[in-house]
């Protein structure tokens, strides 16, 4: 028997496949990522029709405000232009206002002479509460309750209104849908600014309420198109907001799902390490068991054997009609007996452990895992070594002296030897071995006894030490087995091809 042959910790077996990376592909976007795009963008229209509802609701008010102003303006200018022609003109007929309540007839005719143009449609002359002069005689000396704008005429401002006509003060009806405007404006004593009288000039104003309108609705266009390109910059902006956030949101959905994947591809790799060393130990259960078998098999029964034939020695040497050369006989039986236990036994010791490679490089060590399966097989290794020769550690050494000696022997056994070689690639801490062969291949050549379980153990053990382990097999074409240490990329590798 020669245990030396037998498959150690991580033998070479004959599986056709092997461990490797399976890579990922990229998925498209699942149905929720795009469920949340859409909700995203429901969202978005939702915010921008509220934005924009209260854009034109704000734009509206400011535009009523602003046309509301200029309305104002216009027809406070309009009144100021009726108080100066009040001022200029009528005032000089009204100064007896400043020391009595009436006014003379040569004043009247003057004024209703003043006064009596199509533009103005009614005039009255106010002394307190009371009306002094109208163009309505009946109206003359009646008393009123003061209005608003009345009031501010006292207090020395002109007031303007138009189209305000309430018949307050009782001036009886105008022309109907004609635009009047209302006048009020402070009558002063001549050299000082004491009020003595009021005026109050109805004007028509078909061009003042023309002009207005049209004031108007240039302002409420000026308002809409300012409102509309607001609306339209900002559905632009926040749009392209929107999108860009959308697009920032897939990509960091699928930069998560990325840093998942590999997550979960370090958590397997960290898992991988403790599994192999699971399953180193249950080979190395399953090895020692296989080793007291062989003890027990061999080398434990050609001992008894031996004792066996020493008792019937004894027996010889003690009985006196035992010739010479039975003696001799039995003893030569016994010396054969114990030197084939002891090869046994020199076998196995062989099997259990490398010679000693701590004191060698790492090339010494591979060189004499070839030379040693050259000795035992009679069978031609090519070595080639590319990259610096160093020390390594230990358990690496061990690990890679095993890793070539059972790929020789998976060669031999599958190959008979034809085109065995060991390619090394070192470069610092990195290394890559390869054995590979001319072989029919695992498949054509694999055996059935093997079970697979010997390119098992021999993956197991070279995860276990952080490294990686690869077969490549093609039927007819030989055999490539790998095994790698912090391997990075670039470099000079050896010819990687199958066939050498």
């Amino acid at each position: 028997m020669n245990i030396a042959n037998r498959e150690p910790l991580a033998a070479i077996g004959n599986e056709s496949t092997a461990k490797g990376v399976v890579p990922v592909s990229d998925t498209p976007r699942s149905a929720k990522s795009k469920t949340k795009a859409d909700k995203g963008q429901l969202s978005f229209r939702k915010y921008w029709a509220a934005a924009s509802l209260a854009l034109v609701c704000g734009m509206v008010l400011i535009a009523g405000s602003m046309t509301a102003q200029i309305e104002a303006g216009i027809i406070d200018n309009s009144a100021a232009v009726a108080a100066h022609y009040i001022d200029t003109l009528v005032s000089l007929h009204l100064q007896e206002l400043a020391s009595t309540s009436e006014i003379s007839e040569e004043h009247k005719r003057t004024i209703d002479a003043l006064l009596s143009t199509k533009q103005i449609v009614a005039f009255r002359i106010w002394k307190g509460n009371t009306v002094v002069y109208s163009g309505r005689k009946e109206d003359i000396g009646k008393a009123f309750q003061p209005t608003q704008a009345l009031t501010r005429a006292r207090n020395g401002q002109v007031a303007g209104q138009l189209d305000h006509l309430t018949d307050g003060h009782g001036l009886g009806a105008l022309p109907s849908g004609l635009p009047v405007l209302e006048v009020y404006a402070p009558v002063r004593q001549h050299g000082s600014d004491r009020i003595i009288a009021i005026a109050e000039v109805y004007e028509s104003a078909p061009a003042l309420k023309e002009e207005l309108s049209r004031v108007k609705l240039q302002a409420w266009l000026l308002m809409g198109a300012l409102a509309l390109a607001i609306v339209a910059l900002s559905y632009g902006i926040v749009g392209n907001g929107s999108r860009t956030i959308a697009q920032q949101r897939s990509s960091l959905e699928q930069r998560i799902a990325e840093v998942s994947r590999v997550l979960a591809a370090s958590e397997e790799a960290h898992r991988r390490p403790d599994q192999a060393d699971e399953r180193v130990s249950e080979s190395d259960e399953r090895f020692l068991r296989g080793i007291s078998a062989d003890l027990h098999d061999g080398p434990l029964q050609l001992l008894g054997l031996a004792l066996m034939r020493l008792d019937e020695v004894g027996n010889v040497v003690t009985s006196s009609r035992c010739d010479v050369s039975e003696r001799t006989d039995q003893i030569e039986l016994i010396r054969c007996l114990l030197t084939e236990a002891m090869q046994d036994i020199r076998h196995i010791s062989a099997g259990l452990g490398p010679p000693d490679v701590s004191n060698v490089s790492l090339r010494g060590a591979l060189q004499m895992a070839a030379e040693s399966h050259q000795r035992r097989t009679r069978t031609n290794v090519r070595c080639e070594f590319n990259g610096p020769d160093r020390h390594i550690a230990a358990p690496l050494k061990i690990c890679l002296y095993r890793f070539v000696q059972e790929a020789l022997s998976n060669a031999y056994r599958h190959a008979h030897g034809r085109g065995q070689a060991v390619l090394v690639w070192c470069d610092g801490a990195k290394v890559e071995v390869n054995v590979v062969d001319e072989g029919p291949g695992l498949v054509a050549g694999m055996g059935a006894s093997d079970s697979g379980k010997g390119l098992s153990g021999l993956c197991d053990r070279i995860e276990s030490l952080g490294g990686a382990f690869e077969v490549r097999s093609m039927p007819g074409k030989g055999t490539r087995l790998t095994a790698r240490f912090d391997t990075l990329p670039g470099g000079y590798r050896p010819d990687l091809s199958l066939l050498h």
